[in-house]
């Protein structure tokens, strides 16, 4: 990416609901050129949505579950990948409680899952059904999160990535 394009994501990120000119100004550079760089970045993906950062706790959400997964490479050869993607996808979409899922690598483990919930009750029934679906197929061990007693609330925020990816060397 170019600087500019790189320097106008990292300042979305700090604050995606300030307007063209205002992200102009900002960049130093013209509003119909941060109009045009927005549509192309659109366009090509680069930008996907724009959302919001809401405290959780203030929502009803007491934890938040950091559940990493491997795979029975044994049971699953009996699936295809595309089949394992497949089989994945339509589990994550059955669970809007998930707010992140990938593969990774560490802790001698391959999978990732971010997901909330009201309380632990709601934590509970998830990871029986994440069980149920994967049962032989994936092993899953969680970390949770309790927000209810946290002294500093859990923050998800990408202002710092803003910051991070606006960092020119």
């Amino acid at each position: 990416m170019k600087d500019t394009e790189l320097k106008l994501v990292s300042e979305l990120f700090k604050d995606s609901r300030r307007s063209d000119r205002q992200l102009a100004k900002a960049l130093g550079i013209s509003q119909p050129t941060v109009s045009r760089t927005i549509k192309r970045l659109k366009q090509e993906g680069v930008i996907k949505e724009y959302t919001l950062v809401a405290d959780f706790r203030k929502l009803g959400i007491e934890l938040v579950a950091f559940t990493f997964g491997v795979w029975s490479h044994e049971k699953m050869k009996n699936y295809s990948q595309e089949e394992r993607i497949e089989k994945a996808k339509r589990f994550l979409a059955g669970h809007s409680n998930v707010i992140y899922a990938s593969s990774g690598q560490g802790l001698k483990m391959d999978r990732l899952m971010v997901t909330v919930h009201k309380n632990y009750q709601d934590y509970s029934e998830f990871m029986r059904q994440a069980r149920a679906e994967w049962e032989g197929l994936v092993r899953l061990e969680s970390f949770i999160v309790s927000l209810e007693h946290e002294a500093s609330p859990f923050l998800l925020s990408l202002r710092n990535l803003g910051r991070y990816i606006g960092k020119t060397e």
